[in-house]
């Protein structure tokens, strides 16, 4: 009995260590702009409970211009009314001329500036929103959470917990 009762014991653990890990990664960050998903060619990811996003993806997705100032270690987002320049590495902001704290400094990863979607999106007048079950980054409005429908990952992944929701 005691033999048998291994062999169950150890065929579980054998199945366990086996079955692959389901669980959500940055890797299955979605990103919805105004009434479509929006695909980066570089990972996003969490950080501090803030996402961050290469700046040019964001605010390209959104129409605005961006440029960079390798001087002063700047990046300026414009969309022609409103304007934002962000230091790497500082929590302080420009914002049309007045000074702003942002909730996370924007940083370089691999040669390429990230900056939290929330302080960029919002300070050009966009809603912000997080759908926790499918891991999307609303922005603007009419998004509707897919529920049962699969949403693609990076690289046209589906994580298995979305296609089984």
């Amino acid at each position: 009995m005691k033999r048998k009762s291994f062999i169950i014991l150890l065929a579980l653990i054998i199945v366990l260590a086996v079955v692959p890990k389901v669980s959500m990664a940055d890797d299955d960050l979605s990103i919805w702009v105004d009434g479509k998903y929006v695909t980066s060619d570089t990972r996003l990811f969490i950080e501090d409970g803030r996402t961050l996003v290469p700046v040019r993806f964001v605010a390209e997705s959104l129409g605005y211009k961006v440029s960079w100032d390798e001087k002063n270690n700047a990046v300026t987002i414009d969309n022609g009314t409103d304007k934002i320049i962000m230091v790497i590495g500082s929590i302080n902001a420009d914002h049309n001329g007045k000074s702003t704290r942002l909730n996370k400094a924007p940083k370089l990863q691999n040669s390429r500036t990230f900056v939290p979607v929330r302080d960029v999106a919002e300070r050009f007048g966009k809603d912000v929103d997080w759908d926790d079950k499918n891991w999307t980054v609303v922005i603007g409005k009419g998004y509707k959470s897919p529920a049962s429908v699969p949403v693609p990952g990076k690289n046209g992944r589906i994580s298995v917990e979305k296609a089984i929701e």
